[in-house]
């Protein structure tokens, strides 16, 4: 399938059903945050697609180089990518569309490598993906209901919040 026909493909998957999501192992919390229930493997075999600006080096016709690009850039790639509009909004900021969601964005203060995302559902609470096998959950470690993703306990690392999105597949009002 060439690059276009994969982008097409992965626009039209997405979806934000908690409950109906398959693929666990192969998926991570930036694959949930987007609504991407699509097994990485199928964006790229060389290296783990869901990490940031990897759609948009897999799926665009003539990606630019991303060295030296923060996490924030390269996922804002990939919301051009699967063209979704986005803007940054605060964290009880209310989302007015069935249309769109709110996705909050989490960077490791110990390794920049890592991150973390949490989606709010249409309830208000956050959701999350803690990793390769986990389901998603509106939990966090201690088992307490995620009601603002700032406070969840993650206990395997220490992510700071790095900002929040208010993303649509629709043209932003």
């Amino acid at each position: 399938m060439n690059k276009w026909k994969k982008r097409v493909a992965l626009q039209n998957a997405i979806d934000l059903k908690v409950s109906d999501w398959r693929h666990n192992e192969a998926t991570n919390c930036y694959a949930f945050a987007l609504g991407l229930d699509v097994p990485s493997d199928q964006i790229s075999k060389e290296q783990y697609a869901y990490n940031g600006g990897v759609i948009y080096k897999c799926l665009s016709s003539r990606p630019a180089s991303i060295r030296g690009l923060d996490h924030q850039s390269k996922i804002e790639l990939d919301f051009k990518t699967l063209r979704l509009y986005y803007e940054q909004i605060g964290l009880f900021d209310r989302i007015i569309s069935p249309y769109e969601w709110k996705i909050a964005f989490f960077v490791d203060i110990e390794e920049d490598f890592d991150f973390h995302f949490f989606r709010q559902g249409k309830n208000g609470i956050w959701y999350h993906k803690l990793g390769q096998s986990a389901a998603p959950t509106c939990y966090d470690e201690l088992g307490d209901l995620i009601t603002n993703p700032v406070y969840a306990d993650l206990q395997t690392a220490r992510y700071a919040y790095k900002t929040c999105y208010r993303l649509s597949r629709r043209k932003l009002k």
